[in-house]
């Protein structure tokens, strides 16, 4: 039963960085600092990813009726995979500047509306409200100005080519994503875990970013692999708390620290 749900998350995975990102490596350092450790027992949740990946490839190839089925049976997973669907619909958008500006402001609003919304999550029950109060590897503040200065990140280095069509606008919108949920959400404990959904901003965002700079002058590529380093590192700080933390809890240890145990 694990076996087959490893293979359909982590597999799902491995073919989206197979098939967007430009240093696979890289792509598998980061999607286990991020990704990986949750998969152990956010099982629903991370079976939309399958899912979510067909979106995206749908969203690209502008096929309406095979994303919305994938949205449906997503629905079906995790309700909250809802927070996807609009995903087909922001990549319609073409590039202006007014349409960059409604963009703008529809972001905000978005956070306005998490932080308003907040407090009626209570009707959800107890067994999401345990979910939402799970131990959290860093503080919320923290988080979304990290989700803030990465988006900056692949702003800056990708230049005009951020929203062009493909794999570049979907990072562009899950970028976004994050940077709504993460401070939109920022007083509500365990929101966050929605932004696992678009963790291939980071996954493939990163290294698409290295790619793109390579063709820049020396200063930006400088600027991008500095920052990008740092981020790195505060990801690989997050991952280890959130191991150490409660989160990891029920008898998972690291095969360095293993001494047998007994229940």
């Amino acid at each position: 039963y694990f076996f087959v749900i490893a293979v359909l998350i982590i597999g799902s995975y491995a073919k989206a960085i197979k098939d967007y990102s430009p240093y696979i490596l890289l792509s598998l350092i980061i999607f286990i600092l991020v990704n990986y450790y949750p998969t152990f027992f956010l099982l629903r949740q991370y079976l939309v990813m399958p899912l979510f990946f067909f979106c995206v490839k749908y969203t690209i190839e502008r096929k309406p009726i095979p994303y919305m089925i994938c949205i449906l049976l997503a629905f079906t997973v995790h309700t909250t995979s809802v927070v996807i669907a609009p995903l087909y619909f922001l990549y319609g958008i073409q590039y202006s500047k007014w349409n960059m500006i409604w963009v703008t402001i529809g972001s905000i609003a978005a956070c306005v509306t998490f932080a308003i919304l907040g407090p009626l999550l209570s009707f959800v029950g107890s067994y999401y409200l345990h979910y939402f109060e799970m131990e959290q590897e860093e503080p919320a503040w923290q988080r979304a100005v990290m989700k803030v200065a990465i988006m900056t990140v692949y702003l800056f280095g990708m230049g005009k080519s951020f929203y062009k069509e493909g794999i570049n606008r979907i990072l562009f919108y899950s970028f976004l994503f994050n940077v709504v949920i993460c401070v939109g959400a920022i007083n509500l404990y365990g929101v966050f875990r929605l932004r696992d959904y678009f963790s291939i901003a980071d996954i493939v965002g990163i290294p698409t970013v290295l790619a793109t700079t390579k063709k820049s002058n020396a200063i930006k590529r400088i600027v991008v692999v500095v920052a990008i380093i740092v981020y790195i590192y505060l990801l690989f700080v997050s991952c280890r708390s959130f191991i150490d933390g409660g989160n990891m809890e029920g008898f998972y240890q690291f095969f360095w620290d293993g001494h047998p145990t007994e229940r």
